[in-house]
Parts: structure tokens; sequence; C-alpha cells
């Protein structure tokens, strides 16, 4: 086999569509949810689970996402990581509880006895799986990932834009700064949520970036993210109709979820 050949097998075997098939998948499961058909729906509620994970661990066997291997553990290290998904979880709930930024005032919340009482602790396992343990694989490998190493293979200029299919972004070294990446990254991460999360996702976009640079490794943002998405769970289902807001009203924090 030539040298062209092996990359030519390479591609085809673990490459992007590693990437994008558990990130759309999810994304299309959530859009069927959000249709009249697709409310209060059990099998979609596990679907938006079982098959970004099922794609994700058949992708990993066959060799993708070797970026996921070679992380040590350190006690430190890890904490740190915790630390950081703490501030998040903070940052998406401090500044729109006390009033600083507003929240949509027709934002939907999440109910989780759309199915009734009854499988109330069935929507809301299903919740957290997706929400911490799935989420944060699909959209740092698919985010931080992918497409921060893609956006170098494109090139902007007066002629228009230009990608180089040629290129293999999984050449571009994992973790090394670049404007192209750390500009599409943010952008995609941003406008990728809900209008009036833009604030809180911007500021994120940036911070778990420059944390990828800093930690050289993919892993700690996996962690990190699960850590905020599971603060913001908890937070929601303890704290929710528990305390008041900045306003005396009841907290409703389901908006997170």
């Amino acid at each position: 086999m030539s040298n062209q050949e092996a990359t030519l097998a390479r591609r085809a075997d673990s490459g992007w569509v590693a990437y994008l098939a558990p990130y759309f998948a999810f994304l299309l499961i959530a859009e069927l949810q959000a249709r009249p058909l697709g409310e209060g729906s059990l099998v979609l509620w596990g679907l938006r689970v079982l098959l970004p994970a099922g794609l994700l661990i058949h992708f990993a066997r066959r060799g993708a996402y070797p970026e996921l291997r070679g992380f040590r553990f350190g006690i430190g290290g890890v904490a740190a990581d915790i630390a950081l998904g703490l501030v998040i979880a903070a940052l998406w709930v401090v500044p729109f509880e006390a009033g600083w930024l507003a929240k949509d005032a027709d934002v939907k919340g999440f109910d989780p006895n759309q199915l009734g009482p009854e499988l109330r602790h069935v929507v809301l396992g299903l919740r957290l799986l997706g929400f911490a343990a799935v989420t944060p694989f699909v959209e740092e490998l698919f985010v931080r990932s992918f497409l921060i190493r893609a956006a170098e293979l494109v090139t902007i200029s007066r002629k228009g834009v230009e990608i180089d299919f040629d290129a293999d972004f999984r050449d571009v070294p994992m973790a090394r700064f670049a404007w192209k990446g750390f500009v599409a990254t943010v952008v995609l991460f941003t406008f990728s949520h809900l209008g009036w999360q833009w604030p809180a996702a911007f500021v994120t976009g940036i911070v778990w970036n420059l944390w990828l640079y800093h930690r050289g490794h993919i892993v700690p943002l996996v962690i990190s993210h699960a850590t905020a998405n599971l603060a913001l769970f908890v937070a929601t289902v303890y704290a929710s109709g528990r305390f008041e807001d900045a306003t005396g009203n009841p907290l409703d924090l389901w908006y997170q979820l």
C-alpha cells in the first residue's frame, strides 16, 4: 500500500464522520423533541442518550478519538478541572438570578413530569445521563477537538474562502493556539445557545479554550464540562422551589436543563 493509499484509508476509517455523527445525532433528537409530535416521548428521551453514546462507542472501538488516550490523572490537575467546572456552573446561574442579565420571559423550563409523575425519576435519570455524561463528550470532541483543528485548514482571503480538502485535521496538534480555531469555536459555542444565554456562553467558550491550551489535553475539558453540567443539574433539582431569587420569588432553575 502506498503512502497516499494509507492516508486515504486512515481518513476513511476514523475521520471527521466520527466527530460530526454523534454531534448532529444529538442535535437531531433535540430538534425532534422540540416539535409537537416529539414532546413527552420516552423513546426520544432514550434515543437522546443512547444514539450519541452508541455512536461514540462505535467510533472509539474503531480507533477514533486518540486524543482521549494518554491522559495522566493527577489529583491536583483533576481538582482544578472540577473547580473550573463549578465556577462555570455559577457563571450560568448567578448573573441571571441576581438580575445582572435578563432571561427570556418566554423561556420554557424543563418539566420532569412531562411523562407523568410516575415517570418523573426516569425522565430525570435520562436527562442526567445525557446532560452530564453524554453531552460533555459529544460537544468537546466536536468543538475543541474537531472544529478547533479543522478551522486551521480554512484560508480566508480576497479570493474568498478556500478549504484544503487534501489536508487532515488530525495532523494539526491538539491544544495548539491559533486564532482561526479559537474564534471559530467561541462563535459556534456562543451561537449554539439561546440568545439570552450568549453572554454566559461567550465567556464559557473563551475560558474553556484557554483551559485547553493550559492543560494540553481534551480530557480535562470533558471533566470540567461534566462537572459544570452535573452542578447545574443538582442545583436545579435541589434548589428550585426551596429558595428565593433576588426578587423574592421562588427560585426556578428548570430553564437550565
